[in-house]
């Protein structure tokens, strides 16, 4: 497992201003940090009971969920799709126990649980040869909240071990102070002192003092964009725009872009890839990047249909949305 240093400027950690919301933070952040010292298979047996309490009790965004997948495999039977939705529920409910289960962890911890496993290191070994900043797109599936622990989970000896001194993870901030400041914290809990968390709006700044070296920059790109995107046509069966700036920054940057897929193999065990996409983006039209990015993401998707996060909105063009239903 790497180490963290204090090479370079790293970003300066969360504060809040007001003592109510200092007092709010500190008391969760407490309370899932005590809850995370519960051995995993426990935190498993509630991920049983809040999929039930989530599906029967509160239809938690049920509508959308099922909107979702039927849009997005037209040739699924109903009962298809009502199996997948289950199958998502049950790994919503894990995602969110080992997520606090991460909040009351150590790296060794991480390690010991074998919880996931980087496969190809190696390929971050060879493109980080170069010399070149590397963007690593990923996506909401697997457990993304798991990326903080990225340099714990190589297990051979042989395999280069993933630089926890090279590695930066880009979140988008959360509306709720208290929210952000206890999620923040929680991706890295179990590094301490760790200041590789970037808000995605300094990314730009962040990236360009630090051009030269061939750091690790995690980003989930899967959102809809808040600004103009890209068109990339045909994805999951429905007209999709997608977020084209990290590719254009990869592009203007020349860093070399990488895919990462997270699949789950069963509870508790998560297989990480890295997938090349470009050696040099500057050699490659941001739009081709976005497209390589999306092709492989929904390659993803398709044969693991439960690993995405369904319950979000991914198509909010309605007008698209219909009218491409009166083509159908």
């Amino acid at each position: 497992m790497g180490k963290s240093s204090d090479r370079g400027k790293r970003p300066a950690g969360k504060r809040l201003g007001n003592v109510a919301a200092k007092s709010a933070a500190a008391f969760l952040r407490g309370l899932i940090w005590l809850l995370g010292q519960q051995p995993l298979k426990v935190h498993y047996f509630w991920a049983s009971i809040l999929s039930w309490f989530l599906r029967k009790i509160v239809h938690y965004r049920e509508s959308v969920v099922y909107t979702n997948l039927a849009w997005a495999f037209p040739y699924m039977s109903y009962k298809e799709i009502r199996t997948v939705a289950r199958d998502f529920y049950d790994h919503l409910a894990e995602i969110m126990v080992e997520t606090i289960w991460f909040g009351g962890s150590s790296m060794e911890r991480i390690h010991r649980q074998h919880i996931a496993a980087v496969s190809n290191p190696e390929l971050i070994s060879d493109i980080s040869q170069g010399g070149r900043p590397v963007l690593v797109l990923t996506a909401h599936t697997g457990n993304w909240e798991l990326l903080g622990g990225t340099s714990a989970y190589v297990y051979n000896s042989d395999l280069p071990a993933v630089e926890l001194d090279r590695l930066f993870i880009v979140y988008k901030e959360l509306e709720s102070k208290v929210s952000d400041f206890v999620f923040y914290e929680n991706r890295r809990q179990p590094i301490p002192g760790f200041q590789g968390m970037i808000e995605s709006k300094g990314f730009l700044r962040f990236l360009l003092s630090r051009r030269n070296e061939p750091n690790l920059y995690f980003i989930i790109n899967d959102q809809y964009p808040s600004q103009a995107g890209i068109d990339v046509g045909n994805f999951l069966n429905q007209r999709t725009t997608a977020i084209g700036a990290s590719a254009v920054m990869a592009n203007r940057l020349g860093m070399a872009v990488l895919f990462l897929r997270m699949d789950r193999l069963e509870r508790g065990r998560y297989d990480l890839r890295f997938e090349l996409i470009t050696e040099d983006a500057s050699a490659m039209d941001p739009k081709d990047i976005t497209l390589s990015y999306m092709s492989l993401l929904e390659k993803e998707i398709q044969e693991y249909p439960a690993n995405w996060l369904w319950s979000h909105m991914r198509w909010k063009n309605k007008n698209v949305r219909n009218k491409d239903l009166n083509k159908r």
